[in-house]
């Protein structure tokens, strides 16, 4: 009885072993997914309207199946014309063509621009409360206008009327309002420029703060390696050369 089942449960094993085996080996090396691989240019030919150009791709060593990334491809890259050669010990399987958008980092932008937005709306207050102090002033020099009539018309009644004191104040009270109207005109157009340049930075703010999209262009190569590492070459056509 034992000497029955012996050559059947060696069998048994033998064919265990050769199933674990097989799948271990059958199992591919992969890569991580959206590697970049190093290349780099080694052939340009230009035609008429266009140019074919030839990079040399590295391939990690190892066995199995790697997904590689060429990136970033020109703008004017024909999507349709890329192709991969192989080499020795490496199959290529697929080479395709893939663009995707871009988030710009703009963040230190953002924060130097709401920093000179901070310091235009100080700017700002600092010239309305300028233009309040102003206004005091006018009032001011408004009511010492009104003295100087007064002090006159009853003065000239008495008959003492100090014409030397009449005429320095009324002088006094003529440049005060040519001054204040020169400083109000100025405070006036620095408030206005601060405004535009508050509009335009909020604008400008509002572009960044929903970000700046580009669009890159990538290889995507899969290649199948039987022999460790090496090369690969990818060609492509870039119109307008």
């Amino acid at each position: 009885m034992w000497k029955r089942t012996l050559p059947f449960a060696v069998a048994g094993l033998i064919a265990l072993g050769l199933i674990a085996a097989s799948r271990m080996t059958a199992k591919p090396e992969a890569a991580s997914a959206g590697e970049v691989a190093a290349s780099k240019l080694v052939a340009v030919t230009v035609y008429p309207n266009s140019a074919l150009i030839t990079r040399e791709v590295e391939v990690p060593p190892g066995n199995g199946f790697v997904e590689l990334t060429v990136t970033p491809l020109p703008s004017t890259t024909l999507n349709g014309s890329l192709y991969t050669e192989g080499t020795e010990g490496i199959r290529v399987l697929t080479t395709r063509f893939r663009s995707r958008a871009i988030l710009e980092d703009t963040r230190e932008d953002v924060r130097k621009l709401q920093d000179e937005l901070k310091q235009l709306q100080f700017s700002r207050e600092k010239l309305e409360a300028e233009v309040k102090a102003m206004v005091a002033n006018t009032m001011t020099v408004t009511k010492m206008e009104g003295f100087l009539q007064v002090t006159t018309v009853q003065s000239t009644e008495k008959g003492n009327l100090n014409s030397e004191s009449a005429i320095a104040l009324a002088k006094h009270i003529r440049e005060s309002r040519l001054e204040q109207a020169r400083e109000q005109v100025d405070l006036m157009q620095k408030i206005q420029a601060n405004q535009e340049r508050s509009e335009f930075g909020q604008r400008k703010l509002k572009e960044l703060s929903s970000g700046v999209a580009r669009t890159e262009r990538d290889a995507i190569i899969a290649v199948e390696r039987t022999n460790g590492g090496g090369t690969v070459r990818l060609n492509y056509l870039v119109d307008s050369a």
